[in-house]
């Protein structure tokens, strides 16, 4: 059977797209809880990838590649990049979600609650 509904498949793979990463999941969730520089935002990110609590150790996230994922998630419109409004050498620039950002978090709410309903109910290795 074709499927007649292309809208809809791309729709989806353009929003997959916008998640994919190894550290998108980590910005995101990291910048929930409102702006943050870049080295708070990196910090934050790395802090919880040693936290007794993660299910994944990963590498640190370098300076590199939080660059080049929070230049792509302001491509997309997701994160915004505020600089101070001086003209002053090595401002704080600080990085937030912006209005399509913030619903996209809540657009994954549902995706996190079936996510943690499904690992609690019948534990399995993923």
């Amino acid at each position: 059977m074709v499927s007649d509904n292309v809208p809809y498949r791309q729709s989806l793979l353009e929003a997959i797209g916008i998640l994919s990463g190894r550290w998108v999941p980590a910005i995101l969730s990291s910048l929930a809880t409102g702006p943050l520089t870049f080295g708070d935002l990196q910090s934050a990110i790395n802090d919880m990838e040693t936290h007794p609590a993660a299910t994944s150790r990963r590498n640190a996230l370098t300076r590199k590649v939080l660059t080049e994922t929070l230049g792509r998630l302001q491509r997309d419109d997701i994160v915004q990049r505020q600089a101070a409004e001086d003209d002053v050498p090595f401002q704080n620039v600080w990085y937030e979600l912006t209005p399509d950002g913030e619903k996209l978090l809540k657009a994954l709410r549902p995706l996190i609650a079936w996510e943690q309903a499904r690992t609690t109910a019948t534990p399995h290795s993923h």
